[in-house]
């Protein structure tokens, strides 16, 4: 056996201003028309990155990632020892 360990823990973030654990990440997409203008765009699809959080209040919301931001902390739990910067 490797020894190694697969676990599902919830990251602490700040959304907005607001205190929220981060869930996952989620991908949102939709189908938008042609142009009706000549040389307009193309129909096509757009999709986004969002995360999955939740509120202190037991709310659950798609946030966003320009409005994430991780609570610091999670990487002294990582070897950094054989990465060199730059």
């Amino acid at each position: 056996m490797s020894g190694i360990k697969i676990s599902y823990a919830m990251r602490p973030c700040i959304v907005s201003g607001k205190k929220a654990l981060f869930h996952r990440w989620v991908e949102e997409a939709y189908p938008i028309e042609a142009s009706v203008r000549f040389g307009g765009c193309p129909g096509g699809q757009i999709r986004n990155t969002l995360g999955l959080v939740e509120f202190d209040d037991g709310s659950l919301d798609l946030a966003s990632v320009r409005d994430m931001r991780f609570i610091p902390g999670v990487f002294s739990d990582y070897c950094w020892d054989e990465v060199q910067d730059g």
